[in-house]
């Protein structure tokens, strides 16, 4: 009975008897080299998924913001090419892009569109047309100079002349009014 006693005792100040030797030792927490090991290479695994994650991500932004430009001109060269026409197109971009904006450096913003001008103007190097908003969205292709487009007749009403961003899709009208136009417009849907 005084054993008995004494084991409760004893696992009461913490410590314990090691049955197969029967000698008592204080408990205490002990990690083998391979346990620590394998918290480290969890840990470092989840760190490693987690950059090559956000790696994956951003270079999808970056491929949808480069196949914007590649369609954008190829369907303004399409249509320009043509006697006249319209046609309908709708573009994929990230959700990080707010919206598309044709600016005429050259004529004043629009009332309203100062705070958007003002933006997308730290792009501008003297021939861009197409700009990104809001100008750090597009990470490193900040804007485009699409060729065989009629900035003056596209923001003749808005400058600078925005195509919102609407769940990942820009929708756009590529527009060639008649045979002796030498540029194309564009117009929201």
């Amino acid at each position: 009975m005084n054993s008995k006693k004494a084991q409760e005792k004893d696992l009461q100040t913490n410590h314990q008897v090691d049955f197969f030797s029967g000698k008592r030792k204080k408990a205490q927490m002990e990690m083998s080299f391979g346990m620590i090991f394998t918290i480290i290479l969890i840990v470092a695994f989840l760190g490693f998924t987690f950059f090559a994650i956000t790696k994956f991500l951003n270079y999808r932004d970056k491929l949808q913001i480069a196949q914007f430009g590649t369609g954008l001109q190829d369907n303004v060269n399409t249509l320009w090419r043509s006697s006249e026409g319209s046609q309908n197109y709708e573009y994929n971009l990230p959700g990080k892009v707010q919206a598309i904006c044709i600016w005429n450096y050259h004529a004043q913003p629009s009332a309203g569109m100062t705070e958007v001008k003002n933006d997308i103007e730290r792009d501008y190097t003297g021939e861009e047309n197409t700009f990104f908003y809001p100008h750090e969205s597009s990470g490193n292709l900040e804007a485009l100079t699409i060729k065989n487009l009629d900035v003056e007749k596209t923001t003749k009403t808005e400058n600078p002349y925005c195509l919102k961003n609407k769940n990942g899709k820009v929708s756009l009208v590529i527009i060639k009014e008649s045979i002796s136009d030498t540029k194309v417009k564009i117009q929201r849907v």
